[in-house]
């Protein structure tokens, strides 16, 4: 029920995240400028999450994305994983898997060719994330990407205790490290407090060795 024509000649942020990913998807693939993936309004904005957001959207820069602070260094968090070495160079796209899962098939997905993919997720056991990353294999999806940056997976565990299975880092090797480009996870990306706000949609360069996302070009003009 978008006016996409409306949209497309009067650019705004749309900022967001999780189930929010829908509406960027069909932005990138309808209208094609960028937009912001960012905390929703109902939550905190941390400084990480206000300063990346802040660097894209009013000063007309194109920052390096891996800001952690000092407390996040001391605990380890967000400590990257490098899957695949290298840097690649795209159009940054992804969001919530469980949503770009859903969308396959539908009119609603930009096109992935030579793209750098993003993915996070919440709450799903390790089998579902394993199904879901089959499910953009088998549709073709990951062997189009220029590279690809895992982030967050809180909570991600099956509640069966005799559960066997693969771990999530198992499953995420087994699927980006045969794409023979560069690949990370553990980004700081998804249902998290203080998350990167990313630009979607715009050029960027990942770098799998050192963990980071740069902006190639400003969003706003």
């Amino acid at each position: 029920m978008l006016d996409w024509d409306l949209l497309r000649a009067n650019p705004k942020l749309l900022v967001g995240s999780s189930d929010a990913t829908a509406l960027h998807l069909a932005f990138a693939a309808r209208v094609r400028f960028p937009t912001v993936h960012a905390p929703n309004l109902s939550r905190r904005w941390g400084i990480i999450s206000w300063e990346s957001f802040w660097r894209q959207t009013f000063t007309d820069g194109t920052p390096l994305l891996d800001e952690t602070t000092e407390q996040d260094r001391v605990q380890d968090r967000w400590e990257t994983t490098m899957i695949r070495p290298g840097k690649a160079r795209g159009r940054l796209l992804g969001g919530n898997l469980t949503i770009l899962s859903t969308l396959m098939g539908t009119p609603w997905l930009p096109d992935f060719d030579d793209a750098i993919l993003f993915l996070e997720d919440v709450g799903e056991a390790q089998y579902r994330i394993d199904r879901m990353l089959n499910r953009l294999a088998l549709a073709g999806l990951l062997g189009k990407l220029a590279g690809v940056i895992f982030g967050q997976c809180p909570r991600c565990n099956s509640n069966h205790p005799d559960y066997a299975g693969f771990t999530i880092p198992q499953v995420l090797d087994q699927y980006l490290s045969r794409l023979k480009v560069p690949a990370f996870s553990g980004a700081n990306i998804g249902h998290v407090a203080n998350q990167l706000s990313l630009p979607v949609g715009a050029q960027v360069e990942m770098d799998a060795d050192a963990g980071t996302i740069r902006l190639l070009e400003p969003i706003v003009v």
